[in-house]
């Protein structure tokens, strides 16, 4: 519906000679906008793990037809997309972030590399660097699976090499003083004001510290989509054909 109500221009596709009769998506009227500033016209929603944004429109305003005021609304949901259900989010989370995370004081600056085989010395896991974070001392390693599928393991506090000489991984150790699932792993750290503060990598002095995982600042960020702006249904009709008419003007 909302595409339809679009002015029409001739636009040429790729290569056609002739041109196409096509809605002109470049259009904008900015009174939505404007409107979102007003708090006489709008009012706050939450989204519930299930909904829609058709669902939502029709809740409010009877109709299926307004969801896109939400996007226009809230630049969140422009920028991002519209929310996921808790559940979702957690299994898109755990898709997206599939190693392992180990965690070290050792200086890794000019070793362990991406793309570089390691070893565990004690669980026997081996794998390959996917990335550092060298800011926090962790190394992120696309493990070998088990028999489910799953990535092995490797031991909270154990020495992991690199290389595959005797020679390369007599010289690349770290001594490793945690290891979880990389979504599981710390993203950053927070004092108790709620203050992203750095921390030292080579001793790890985190006391008094909160941290925050990648799962959790995933979902943080999922929660924030969540809590929107809309119009009011008492304003919605004549706003949204106060729109419509400006965008034929």
């Amino acid at each position: 519906m909302y595409f339809q109500r679009f002015p029409f221009v001739n636009y040429n596709f790729g290569d056609n000679e002739a041109n196409t009769v096509f809605p002109n998506i470049s259009a904008y009227i900015d009174i939505v906008d404007q409107i979102k500033n007003e708090v006489a016209f709008y009012e706050k929603y939450t989204v519930l793990d299930g909904d829609r944004p058709d669902t939502v429109s029709q809740k409010l305003y009877d109709t299926p037809d307004y969801h896109w005021t939400f996007f226009f609304m809230n630049d969140g949901l422009r920028e991002s997309g519209w929310p996921l259900a808790e559940r979702e989010m957690r299994a898109l989370v755990k898709k997206r972030y599939p190693h392992r995370t180990v965690t070290t004081q050792s200086n890794i600056a000019s070793n362990f590399l991406p793309g570089t085989f390691v070893t565990g010395k004690t669980s026997g896991t081996t794998g390959i660097v996917i990335e550092r974070n060298l800011d926090l001392g962790q190394i992120v390693i696309a493990s070998d699976k088990n028999e489910a599928g799953l990535s092995n393991n490797f031991g909270q506090t154990e020495l992991i090499v690199a290389g595959t000489t005797a020679e390369e991984q007599a010289i690349n150790v770290a001594n490793l003083i945690s290891e979880s699932e990389q979504y599981n792993a710390p993203l950053y750290y927070k004092n108790t004001s709620g203050v992203i503060v750095d921390i030292d990598p080579y001793n790890q002095t985190t006391s008094g510290l909160v941290p925050t995982t990648i799962m959790e600042d995933n979902i943080n960020f999922n929660d924030n989509l969540k809590e929107i702006i809309v119009i009011k249904p008492s304003k919605v009709v004549s706003i949204i054909s106060e729109y419509f008419k400006l965008l034929k003007a």
